[in-house]
């Protein structure tokens, strides 16, 4: 366990001043909880010289990978128990904690931190109202890199970040952790959703169809009709992939107008081409902007586990191969 207590006075001025800057762009991106914790995590990374940074929420026994930066990324959605790692600690006590060492420390999950490349790592907890609802934890790939710097600094952006919880407005701890997986536009799953349930996907012996989906012409839509016209359709497409989509497939926007799409195993399966037709067919025709109708359409990328990948990273990347395979094709028959 680790005290911090007057953290400001015993940083140097320089460093003093990188938070301030960090703590009011924080504030400036204002209630949307998932930006504000990628902000978090990139700043408290940069602020402490560490390899990654991640903010975990703690959600049905597991610590969860919300939002992630550095050497983290490719972690985005990992999961470790609560009752049987530093992280699942620091929110039980609320206390933060140091481990200069992991692979020699009982209060770590060992297998976790080595398939994240963290050995040493410090956790602090943050705070929604009375509760710990996870922690912001920088990792490095050297034993005993860190000190009390890093403590004090970690500290006060755990308070930024519990502030922008508490501002986020009067909900329950339930709503809050809603709010830190759904799009706020769309309202589907966001990118840190997505990855955390290919992830459960993959823990089970099934079948797994992912499908990347982007939409054709947003650019031109942006820049003849405005950026209003350009998040509707981005709505609209949204509202689509819904419509398309059966019980059980699970939609996400990974960013901008970039959709990812896990094909339910659970309903009677279908041939590949039956799926894209069934998406094509609801993703075409126009769209209409306060009576205008402009051209809509979406690239669609597939790919099947185990079928064609193994690796969850490679079977996103294949489907994202063949979804740009596909919009060159599209823009060669225009």
């Amino acid at each position: 366990m680790i005290d911090c207590e007057n953290c400001e006075s015993g940083l140097p001025q320089d460093i003093l001043m990188k938070i301030i800057k960090a703590q009011t762009k924080i504030v400036k991106i204002g209630h949307e909880i998932s930006h504000v914790m990628n902000e978090v995590v990139k700043s408290a990374m940069e602020l402490t010289a560490s390899d990654g940074a991640t903010i975990e929420l703690s959600e049905n026994g597991g610590m969860i990978y919300r939002a992630v930066v550095g050497t983290l990324e490719p972690f985005l959605g990992f999961s470790v128990p609560v009752g049987n790692s530093l992280s699942g600690l620091c929110v039980k006590d609320g206390q933060i904690l140091y481990s200069e060492d992991t692979q020699n420390d009982e209060r770590v999950d060992k297998k976790a931190s080595k398939i994240v490349g963290a050995e040493s790592m410090v956790v602090v907890p943050l705070k929604y109202g009375e509760h710990n609802v996870g922690v912001l934890k920088v990792i490095s790939s050297k034993k005993k890199y860190y000190g009390n710097q890093t403590i004090c600094i970690l500290s006060m952006m755990a308070e930024t970040m519990g502030a922008a919880m508490y501002h986020s407005g009067e909900y329950s701890i339930d709503e809050l952790l809603l709010r830190a997986t759904k799009d706020s536009m769309t309202g589907v799953d966001n990118r840190a959703s997505f990855y955390e349930k290919l992830r459960l996907s993959f823990s089970k012996p099934a079948v797994i169809g992912l499908m990347i989906v982007d939409m054709d012409g947003l650019k031109t839509i942006n820049d003849t009709y405005g950026h209003r016209a350009g998040d509707e359709a981005i709505k609209e497409l949204a509202l689509r992939l819904k419509k398309a989509s059966r019980n059980g497939d699970i939609i996400a926007r990974l960013g901008g107008d970039e959709f990812g799409i896990i094909i339910s195993s659970d309903e009677p399966i279908e041939t590949i081409e039956a799926i894209l037709d069934r998406f094509r067919d609801t993703l075409s025709g126009p769209y209409y902007f306060e009576g205008t109708p402009l051209n809509f359409g979406a690239s669609i990328g597939f790919a099947i586990y185990p079928d064609d990948a193994i690796d969850m990273t490679d079977l996103i990347d294949l489907a994202d191969k063949r979804m740009y395979e596909s919009k060159k094709l599209r823009k060669s028959i225009r």
